[in-house]
C-alpha cells in the first residue's frame, strides 16, 4: 500500500527506523481524508557485517554478496537485495536464513548486520537415467556423477561425470548384435569470482572414447578454458578457447569420406546471456537470454554455429507454473561441409517428446557397411527450431509435480524457413524430486501427422 512505499522509500535513504502513520478522517458518508504523518527517526550507516553458522564456507564468499559497503549510507533495498543473493548461492539453505540489525558498538550512527546461516551438504553423488527410441531400438543411457559446488569452502564448483549408453534394450537389436556403447568422462572445473571480481574461470575437459550414431563410431577429446565477465547484475559475457580432436573409429554410412568427418583443431565460443531467476533449483519466476557463436575447424572444414536460446517461468495461479523454452540452432560453412556429428536433428527426451530419438534430420540412402544392406542414414540439418510450452504444479510440495506440456519445432536444410511445415505433440509428465537427482516421466502424442501416431514414453533422471 502507499504508506508502505513511503516508508520503504524512506529506509532507502538512510532512515532505518522511519514509520509511516496513517490518520483517517470522515468529512461525509462516502468521502474520506487521508493524513500520512512520516516519523523519519535518524539518519544510520551500514556498520560491520558478522555472519555466523557457516563453518565450511570462508567468511568472504559470503560478504561478496553483499550490495553495500561498510560505512555506507543505509539502504533497505540493497539489504534485501543482499538476502536474495545469499538465498540463491546453491549450498546454503534459504529456508534458514537470518537478517538482523543491531546498534554497533563502536558508531552510534551505524548499524552492524548479522548474518545467520546454515550450509547444506558439500558433496553431490548422483546417478542420471535416459530411454527413449531411436528407430527400432531402445536407448538407454546411465550417468553417475561427483560433484561439489562449494569446493574448500571457496564457493569452487568441481564436477566429474561418466556415462554409458547402450542400444541392447529390444529383442531385434541383441538378435541382430546391434549393441553399442557410448563410453565418456567429463571434468569441470569453476570459480565463480577470480580475485572477488566480476570474473569466473571455467576448465573444462571430455573425453568419448566409444561414441555413435547412424553413419560411425568414434573417438572425440576436447578440452577448453574460459573467462567470463558479469556486468549489469544478470547480464554475463563469455569467452571459451579449445581444442578439439574428433576420430572415426567405424564407418557405417559408405556415402562418408572419413577424412571430411575427422576434426584436428582449436575452437573458439563467444557467448551473451541475461538470467534473473527467483530460485535455480525450482524456478517458478524468472526470464533468461542466451546466445552463442562458436568457430571450429581451420582445416579443409571450417564453421561456425549460432545458438539463441530464451527461457520464461511465470506463477499462474493455485500454484500453476507456466515456462517456455524457444531455441534456435544454425551451422554456417565458412569453408567445406559441416560434419555430420555437429548437425541438427530432434526427437527425443527435452526435444519434441511425441517423437523417436533423431525423428528428424536429414535422411541420406546408402549402404550400410557393418550390416551389408541398403540403409537410411539420419545425417541431420543445418539448422533447428524447438518451442516448448508447459504448465506445471506441485502434487507434494518439493517433491511431486505434474505438467502437461505442448511442443513444436522442425530441422531445416540452411536456415529457418516459415515456408516449411512445424511438428507437434502434446503430453504430460511426472517430476519427482529425489537424494539422487530429479526423475521425469514423460508420455507425448504426435499432433496433426498422419505417418507417426503411436505415443512416446520418455524418462530421464537429471542430476539435481
Amino acid at each position: 500500500n502507499y504508506s508502505e512505499k513511503v516508508t520503504a522509500s524512506y529506509k532507502d535513504k538512510g532512515y532505518a527506523q522511519a514509520q509511516c502513520l496513517v490518520d483517517l478522517k470522515n468529512i461525509d458518508n462516502d468521502k474520506v481524508d487521508t493524513y500520512f504523518t512520516v516519523e523519519k527517526g535518524e539518519i544510520f550507516k551500514f556498520g560491520r557485517v558478522y555472519v555466523t553458522g557457516n563453518t565450511h564456507t570462508r567468511d568472504y564468499i559470503i560478504l561478496r554478496e553483499m550490495e553495500f559497503e561498510e560505512g555506507s549510507l543505509f539502504n533497505q533495498s540493497k539489504l534485501k537485495e543482499s538476502e536474495n543473493n545469499l538465498k540463491r548461492l546453491s549450498f546454503l539453505d534459504p529456508q534458514i536464513l537470518e537478517f538482523s540489525l543491531k546498534p554497533s558498538p563502536k558508531d552510534e550512527e551505524a548499524l552492524d548486520v548479522h548474518i545467520k546461516v546454515k550450509e547444506k551438504g558439500n558433496i553431490n553423488i548422483g546417478v542420471g537415467l535416459k530411454y527413449g527410441m531411436d528407430k527400432e531400438n531402445g536407448v538407454f543411457s546411465v550417468s553417475g556423477e561427483f560433484s561439489t559446488d562449494n569446493l574448500l569452502g571457496r564457493a569452487y564448483v568441481s564436477k566429474l561425470s561418466v556415462d554409458v549408453l547402450s542400444t541392447s534394450l529390444t529383442e531385434k537389436a541383441q538378435q541382430d548384435d546391434k549393441t553399442e556403447y557410448l563410453k565418456s568422462a567429463s571434468f569441470l572445473f569453476f570459480n565463480p569470482s577470480i580475485w572477488n571480481k566480476p570474473l569466473g574461470l571455467q576448465v573444462n575437459g571430455n573425453y568419448t572414447g566409444e561414441g555413435f550414431n547412424d553413419s560411425f563410431t568414434y573417438k572425440r577429446l576436447v578440452g577448453s578454458l574460459g573467462v567470463t565477465w558479469y556486468f549489469l547484475k544478470n547480464y554475463s559475457l563469455n569467452l571459451d578457447v579449445g581444442y578439439e580432436k574428433f576420430s572415426i573409429k567405424k564407418l557405417y554410412n559408405n556415402q562418408l569420406k572419413i577424412s571430411d568427418q575427422e576434426i584436428y583443431s582449436p575452437f573458439l565460443e563467444l557467448g551473451f546471456q541475461y538470467k534473473k531467476y527467483n530460485n535455480y533449483r525450482y524456478t517458478t519466476k524468472g526470464i533468461s537470454f542466451q546466445s552463442g557463436l562458436e568457430l571450429k575447424g581451420i582445416q579443409e572444414n571450417s564453421w561456425a554455429v549460432l545458438v539463441f536460446q530464451q527461457m520464461f517461468f511465470y506463477p499462474l495461479f493455485e500454484q500453476i507454473v507456466y515456462r517456455h523454452r524457444l531455441e534456435y540452432k544454425q551451422n554456417l560453412s565458412l569453408r567445406g561441409n559441416v560434419p555430420v556429428y555437429y548437425q541438427h536433428t530432434l526427437g527425443g527426451p527435452s526435444s519434441l517428446r511425441g517423437y523417436d530419438i533423431n525423428t528428424f534430420g536429414y535422411f541420406q540412402q546408402g549402404y550400410h557397411l557393418k550390416d551389408n544392406k541398403n540403409a537410411s542414414f539420419n545425417i541431420g540439418q543445418d539448422a533447428s527450431f524447438l518451442a516448448s510450452f508447459e504448465l506445471e504444479r506441485p502434487l507434494i510440495e518439493s517433491i511431486v509435480y505434474l505438467s502437461v506440456f505442448f511442443d513444436m519445432g522442425n530441422v531445416y536444410e540452411k536456415m529457418f524457413n516459415f515456408s516449411e511445415r512445424f511438428f507437434y505433440d502434446a503430453g504430460f509428465g511426472l517430476k519427482f524430486f529425489t537424494p539422487m537427482g530429479v526423475i521425469d516421466f514423460d508420455i507425448g502424442f504426435p499432433l496433426f501427422d498422419k505417418e507417426r501416431k503411436e505415443p512416446k514414453l520418455q524418462f530421464t533422471i537429471k542430476q539435481s
